[in-house]
């Protein structure tokens, strides 16, 4: 997520060119004594504001923030198996969804992507890929505005470029230490022989009848 609003700021403003000092072979990447490293996400976003101050990535808080603001952890709850019925994640999907028709917008605060969708999109291309192979679970494809916003996430240059594989998605939740073994060995051995697989198209029965 950190890198995707690091891209959707550059990809809304001018080029900035970036230039990395070698490592001490001369090839690989070495640190400078002014880099600096962020690891929390107000940090990122503090940082990512500062270099890249127009247009702005912030949203004034409101009814979408509320819609979201439980979908993470119950879908962590689900993938952790702490609940092991999907109803509570598919409820929230719905919830998420009836609020896209209402909006009538691209994403959630309106045409531009912001903050928020940089966080709720990758949460639910997450869902979609990790609970469909680790949980057999898969968002149903009557959420119509749901898909459609998915849709638009993935038609951002700024999303398919910071996104991680499919495979990569898969084994950061089922190699985390709170979720259960749901991953066999076979398949985990074959997941890591796999070309990267990047999964930007949404199902044809997602979209709406004209």
């Amino acid at each position: 997520m950190p890198g995707w609003i690091a891209e959707t700021a550059r990809d809304m403003t001018d080029t900035v060119e970036l230039w990395v000092k070698a490592g001490s072979d001369g090839e690989r990447l070495g640190g400078d004594g002014e880099d600096i490293t962020l690891s929390y996400e107000d940090e990122i976003v503090d940082y990512v504001e500062k270099a890249f101050p127009y247009p702005s990535l912030k949203h004034l808080p409101g009814e979408a923030d509320n819609v979201t603001a439980d979908l993470f952890r119950i879908f962590c709850f689900f993938i952790k198996e702490v609940n092991t019925d999907p109803k509570a994640l598919t409820n929230e999907l719905i919830r998420i969804d009836r609020f896209l028709g209402e909006t009538d917008t691209s994403f959630l605060t309106g045409n531009e992507i912001k903050l928020i969708d940089c966080k709720v999109l990758s949460r639910l291309h997450s869902i979609r890929i990790a609970c469909k192979t680790l949980k057999e679970f898969e968002i149903p494809v009557d959420l119509h505005n749901l898909w459609h916003y998915m849709e638009s996430g993935y038609n951002s240059e700024a999303f398919t470029k910071s996104c991680p594989s499919d495979q990569e998605i898969v084994m950061y939740w089922a190699e985390r230490p709170d979720t259960p073994n749901l991953l066999s060995s076979q398949k985990r051995a074959q997941l890591c022989r796999q070309r990267p697989l990047f999964t930007f198209i949404v199902p044809k029965d997602t979209r709406k009848s004209e």
